[in-house]
Parts: structure tokens; C-alpha cells; sequence
């Protein structure tokens, strides 16, 4: 028999290979690349941030150390295909919007705009900025590093919940009632305490 000719099962890149990649010292070009991109962004430009080489770089270190918490605690599965940074807007039914992050199952990927990085590194060194969000508890905040974070988190959950639970792929986006964002409230809780994040109501 040749074995020669059999196919060889490769096995699947993940958004968590594609960030260590990123993050190599030798592809820093890469990251200066998309620092340009996002510095000459017009929905960045137009908010205002202006978030440094380096915060925009701890951006994408929070989101590798988000996703290596998904692989060590719900396995690959919890791991999308590969990480998209998007320059433009998002149709969410008949809205626009320009900040934004998700998991698009179609393509199996982690997706997040320019704006939205901007917006979330923007603040890595501010000591009292707050960030709140509706899978957190009411008036509850956790600082921007530990957001980004969670986020990733969340959208690798997604893929979670489609892939293994069978939930129905669909657009959630804002939707805190939708199961898939439903279930995302226990799983933010457990890596709050599983990483040892730190929470502060905000006043």
C-alpha cells in the first residue's frame, strides 16, 4: 500500500496561532502596517483616540491572553479560524455602525474595526476609566485591559455555543436576550474569577 497517497489531516489554524504570529518580534512590520491603518482610519480620526504604537500592540496581547483562557477551559472549539481587523462600518439590521467586534460563523472568524481597537486601547492608561457592559452585573465596570479581554473571550464563547452547544448562528449583536448572549453572563463571571479580574461598581 502507498501511503504516499493518502491525504494528510492537517490540523485547523486557530485566532490563537494567527496572534502569536502577529506578535513575533521578526512581524513587527505587520503591526506597524495595521498601526498605520488605524492611525489614518476617518472613523478613528473623527472620535478622536489616538492611542499609542504601544497600546494598540497590549490590544492584541489582550486579546491572545483571552483566547488561551477559552483553549485551556472549553478546549478548540472555543477557538475561531482566524482574527479579521476591518477598516469600515457594520450593517446591524438598519443601523451603522463603525465600532464594532463579533464572530461571524460563516467564515469562522473573530472580527473587530479599527474604531473599536482604537477605542479600547485608547484607555489602557487611564487609571479610572471604567468599561460596562451588559453581560456584567448592573453598574459594574472592569478597567479597558481586562475588557479586551473579556471580549475576546465572549466571541470565542460564540463559536462555543454554535459549534459544540448547537445554538442557532445569528446575529445577536446588542441583544441581551438573545440565548447567545444570555449564556455569555456565567461564563464572563467564571473567568472574572478565574483570572482574578478586577471589578468596581461605578458611582
Amino acid at each position: 500500500m502507498n501511503h504516499e497517497s493518502k491525504e494528510r489531516i492537517r490540523p485547523r489554524t486557530t485566532v490563537l496561532e494567527n496572534l502569536n504570529k502577529l506578535l513575533r518580534p521578526e512581524n513587527d512590520w505587520e503591526m506597524e502596517e495595521l498601526y498605520t491603518l488605524l492611525t489614518t482610519n476617518e472613523y478613528v480620526i473623527k472620535a478622536g483616540y489616538k492611542p499609542t504604537f504601544q497600546q494598540f500592540r497590549q490590544y492584541f496581547e489582550q486579546l491572545k491572553k483571552g483566547f488561551e483562557y477559552l483553549h485551556k477551559t472549553y478546549g478548540v472549539e472555543a477557538l475561531p479560524k482566524e482574527i479579521g481587523v476591518y477598516q469600515g462600518v457594520m450593517k446591524i439590521g438598519q443601523l451603522e455602525d463603525a465600532d464594532w467586534i463579533g464572530y461571524f460563523p460563516e467564515e469562522d472568524q473573530f472580527g473587530v474595526s479599527l474604531l473599536h481597537i482604537a477605542g479600547q486601547c485608547f484607555y489602557y492608561d487611564h487609571p479610572t476609566a471604567l468599561f460596562l457592559d451588559s453581560h456584567l452585573p448592573n453598574g459594574v465596570g472592569v478597567r479597558a485591559r481586562d475588557y479586551t479581554v473579556l471580549q475576546a473571550i465572549e466571541e470565542g464563547y460564540h463559536r462555543y455555543q454554535i459549534k459544540v452547544l448547537g445554538l442557532k448562528a445569528e446575529n445577536s449583536m446588542r441583544d441581551i436576550n438573545n440565548p447567545l448572549e444570555a449564556g455569555v453572563i456565567p461564563i464572563y463571571q467564571k473567568a472574572i474569577e478565574d483570572l482574578g479580574i478586577q471589578t468596581q461598581r461605578v458611582i
